[in-house]
């Protein structure tokens, strides 16, 4: 008796551990998964580029005071050569970090759009993968009762039909020929 007990157990065991195993492997769980990680990144690139937009704003290069110092120098001495190299070096420096910048934001615009398609992707079909199927329709009902849009479909052959064998009855009726009766009148 306990081993029968033990061997239900075991299955039971093993049954719990084949469900909760094969889990992450199901095609709307990992979709889930890539969704969540999906919006994680789009946070995290928004926010970076947020911050590094504001943190640029308050740093204006040209307005360094740095920059500034060596610019009232300069207006004091406009013949140092020394001088006027140090504020060439602070300005391309600043150049390069505001290009710097600009890429950054390019490149950070390019993934958060990347970001949000695999978002939408994965968000669109895990929804779709983890809705349940539909049900099939009851054994005895398959002959009686015609498939959803079965009978619009027939009455707007039927109509169509109708209104193209009426319309040409009517030109068949009313209509004239612009060809002459005779064929002798064809020549003029």
């Amino acid at each position: 008796m306990t081993s029968l007990d033990t061997q239900t157990q075991k299955s039971e065991g093993a049954k719990a551990y084949s469900s909760n195993a094969s889990a992450p492997l199901r095609p709307g769980v990992s979709l889930s998964q890539t969704t969540w990680i999906a919006a994680g990144f789009i946070l995290v690139v928004a926010v970076a580029m947020l911050h590094q937009h504001y943190t640029a704003a308050e740093r204006d290069p040209w307005k360094s005071p740095q920059l500034l110092a060596l610019k009232e120098k300069l207006r004091a001495a406009p013949t140092d050569e020394s001088l006027r190299n140090e504020i060439r070096r602070l300005d391309l420096e600043f150049r390069q970090r505001y290009f710097r910048r600009l890429a950054l934001n390019v490149m950070g615009g390019w993934l958060l759009v990347g970001g949000a398609v695999v978002l939408l992707f994965a968000a669109k079909n895990s929804w779709r993968l983890l809705q349940p199927p539909p049900m099939p329709p009851r054994r005895g009902s398959i002959g009686t009762i015609p498939p959803p849009g079965v009978s619009p479909s027939r009455w707007s052959v039927v109509g169509v039909g109708a209104l193209v064998g009426t319309g040409l009855v009517a030109l068949a009726l009313t209509g004239s020929s612009l060809l002459p009766e005779r064929p002798e009148d064809l020549d003029k």
